[in-house]
């Protein structure tokens, strides 16, 4: 299923770098505190690596025949609508400006583009073992989450309130026991098995595709990824003319799986959910009100290690992550709305400019993981939570030839 290596025998040590970095870079363990070490390098060590990094090529000291555009664009406006959020924080919520800046800590891993880009460059890494490398990552996910469905011990479940997070293993009393994968590199290696599929046949690549659409479904039990990853397999599938019957002949099925997943999900719960989701967008609304500094700068986030939560303020179901774009208008403003588009607009441009000589099952799977991300914006809002995530796809993208010219000729494409 396009492991690692494409030879018999234990993964070489580039190998297993790799693997490595596309779970740093891809924040694997951004959210998960179970491994602490593991969190803290996600959390503090790599984003402050990564800045050091920008910093070096923004001074013009890191250059190995190697073009960095964008890279000083994406540092700048990270730092610039933290200091905007730190600053709002401050006056509505009375929050000290240094906890601002700390609780916008997960616009840093933007920084991630320039260490990617230059890894990328510098050790000649091939876009064909970068999706190795993540899909990989996609059977490791399918493996664990498999094991924990089955296996787990109900010791072993942290209790949790609505929308918390922080935990592998959770257990809440509406949703049951819950299991907290990554989702965003799992999805992306269901498209590439499917787009695998497609062009190439073979079995073990349709039992990928199964199995990463169970796992979504009825371990993870996300609804939204869900949708957003059978969208992104019936667009992968509309690629290739002679499979659009099929893809047509999927439409029922697929509806049919969407139902039984809300009737396994118990329809109260559903509908409690878009009640949450409601209950916070309207009180957003409520905040922002008539105000035009509100709405253009936003109000900021708080810290929980201030000592308060937005929850304080708001109530237990206040979660502006729920609500995608109108919680980022919360928390950045319109600026941060339009940073964020734009960013958007970047990413897709950089992805489809990529050419599909050197690996397009990849190549594509990228561009509908990409649109995968947009349909589920209003609901989730990937890039401020998966930032280093979305900045390491736009340096692959580049390396792939998917933005301006570089110095130095890029290894795996033509």
């Amino acid at each position: 299923m396009g492991v690692i290596s494409s030879r018999m025998g234990l993964p070489s040590g580039r190998e297993v770098l790799l693997l490595c970095a596309v779970l740093g870079f891809g924040q694997a363990f951004f959210y998960i505190q179970d491994f602490p070490l593991l969190y803290r390098l996600a959390k503090a060590v790599l984003p402050a690596l990564a800045l050091l990094v920008g910093i070096a090529i923004l001074l013009g000291h890191l250059r190995w025949g190697v073009s960095y555009p964008y890279a000083v664009v994406l540092l700048l406006a990270a730092a610039g609508l933290s200091l905007q959020s730190a600053l709002r924080s401050a006056v509505c919520f009375g929050q000290p400006v240094y906890w601002g800046l700390w609780a916008q800590i997960k616009l840093l891993p933007v920084a991630f583009y320039g260490i990617v880009l230059y890894g990328l460059r510098r050790f000649s890494i091939s876009l064909e073992e970068v999706a190795r490398a993540v899909s990989a990552v996609g059977v490791m996910t399918l493996l664990v989450g498999g094991f924990l469905k089955f296996f787990a011990n109900p010791e072993w479940f942290s209790a949790s309130g609505a929308g918390e997070g922080g935990r592998l293993l959770l257990y809440d009393p509406i949703r049951g026991y819950r299991y907290n994968l990554y989702l965003p590199l799992l999805a992306l290696s269901t498209l590439y098995w499917a787009h695998r599929w497609w062009t190439a046949g073979g079995g073990r690549y349709a039992l990928g595709v199964v199995g990463g659409i169970g796992t979504v479904a009825f371990v993870v039990q996300s609804r939204s990824m869900l949708f957003g990853l059978l969208f992104g397999l019936i667009l992968a599938g509309w690629r290739y003319p002679k499979w659009r019957r099929l893809v047509l002949m999927s439409l029922p099925p697929v509806v049919v799986l969407l139902g039984g997943v809300v009737v396994y999900f118990e329809p109260l719960e559903l509908l409690s959910a878009l009640a949450l989701r409601s209950s916070t967008a309207e009180r957003v609304l409520f905040e922002l009100g008539s105000d035009p500094i509100r709405w253009l700068f936003g109000m900021g986030y708080v810290n929980p290690l201030w000592g308060y939560t937005l929850q304080d303020f708001y109530g237990v179901n206040f979660w502006t992550s729920d609500v995608g774009w109108l919680g980022i208008a919360f928390e950045l403003g319109l600026i941060g709305v339009i940073a964020i588009a734009l960013f958007y607009v970047l990413l897709g441009r950089a992805l489809y400019r990529m050419p599909e000589e050197s690996d397009a099952s990849f190549v594509r799977a990228l561009q509908d993981f990409f649109w995968v991300t947009v349909l589920l914006s209003p609901l989730v809002p990937a890039v401020p939570l998966h930032t280093g995530l979305y900045a390491s796809l736009l340096a692959l993208a580049m390396h792939a030839g998917g933005g301006l010219p570089c110095r130095r000729p890029l290894s795996g494409t033509s």
